[in-house]
Parts: structure tokens; C-alpha cells; sequence
């Protein structure tokens, strides 16, 4: 899946403009991946869940990944200072900052939310009222808070953006090889 985008990206989790995540990324068209996995349930049922959804932003080699740096440079831990996306609707995608926020300002974008969208299966690319793309996937257990990480290259240049769905943690891995 591809997207366009300006000299910034948001990941939007479909509230209201203040639960945008705005990061600086070149023009042009990047690539967007989810990553999944199925859970069998005991009676057999399967469902398949995203662990995360990224946006490409350039192709190199990864040096790190670590929690999506501030404006300034800096990262921090506490919980309060990171970058979480708001997801509301169970929905989380990418889409050039400038033109989502102009089809939240367009007249037809209550008839987008609430009439075109639930009639197109997840994982989304549909296009903006006003121009743009939409990239969008189901965010793993649905609503809530989720972490923004970033892969950095060697000098420090963002490569990638990462919503981590929260799905699997160190602790489900402790003692899997």
C-alpha cells in the first residue's frame, strides 16, 4: 500500500485533529504495512489481529528503534511525554497532514465518516474528500491509546514510523526462543 504525502505524515486514529501524531517526512509516495497474526481460540476460531501498522519513509539500514523522537530531537519514557495515536472506531492509518485537515473541513467529510467508510473493508485506501490518501487498518484490539515508535539509521534519520498495537509485550515473550 502506498500513500502520498507532503512535508508531513499524520496517523490519525479518527477523532478530532488534536489525536493526530505529525511527523516531518519527504514528498512523495511511501509505503504502509501492517503486521498480523492469528490467534486460534480453544474451539478452533481463528481471527487475525495487526500487531502494528508502519509507514516507510525511507529505505536504509536500521541503527535503532526506540520510541518516535520530539520535534527537538529528544525521546523520553515516561508515559506522559511519549507519542500515543488515539484510536477511536477500532481504525488507525497514515495520510498527508495537510490534506486530512482540509477533508476534516470539508463539507462532505460527515458523509465520508459515517457514510462511505463503513461500507469499505478493512484495510482501507480510499481517497479524501478534497484529494489525498487514506491508509488505514484495523488497530489490533480496537479503541485505546497506542505507543509511536521510530527506526532511526545511523545518523539518526527516520526510516520508518511504527503504532505499536500493544498485542504482544517482552513479558508474553519471556521464555520463548
Amino acid at each position: 500500500m502506498c500513500t502520498e504525502a507532503s512535508s508531513r505524515s499524520v496517523i490519525p486514529g479518527m477523532g478530532a485533529p488534536s489525536f493526530l501524531v505529525t511527523v516531518p517526512v519527504p514528498p512523495g509516495r511511501h509505503r504502509v504495512t501492517a503486521t498480523a497474526f492469528v490467534h486460534t481460540y480453544g474451539d478452533g476460531r481463528r481471527r487475525t489481529f495487526n500487531a502494528s501498522a508502519s509507514l516507510v519513509v525511507s529505505e536504509g539500514d536500521r541503527a535503532s528503534r526506540e520510541i518516535l523522537r520530539t520535534a527537538d530531537g529528544g525521546n523520553s519514557r515516561e508515559p506522559e511525554e511519549m507519542h500515543w495515536v488515539s484510536v477511536d472506531s477500532g481504525t488507525c492509518g497514515f495520510a498527508d497532514a495537510r490534506r486530512l485537515e482540509a477533508a476534516m473541513a470539508d463539507e462532505r467529510w460527515d458523509a465520508f465518516i459515517d457514510q462511505e467508510l463503513p461500507r469499505v473493508p478493512l484495510p482501507w485506501v480510499v481517497d479524501l474528500p478534497g484529494g489525498g490518501d487514506l491508509v488505514a487498518v484495523e488497530s489490533g484490539l480496537g479503541d485505546g491509546g497506542y505507543p509511536v515508535f521510530g527506526d532511526y539509521d545511523g545518523h539518526g534519520d527516520l526510516l520508518a514510523v511504527h503504532v505499536n498495537f500493544a498485542l504482544v509485550t517482552r513479558a508474553d515473550l519471556a521464555g520463548v526462543d
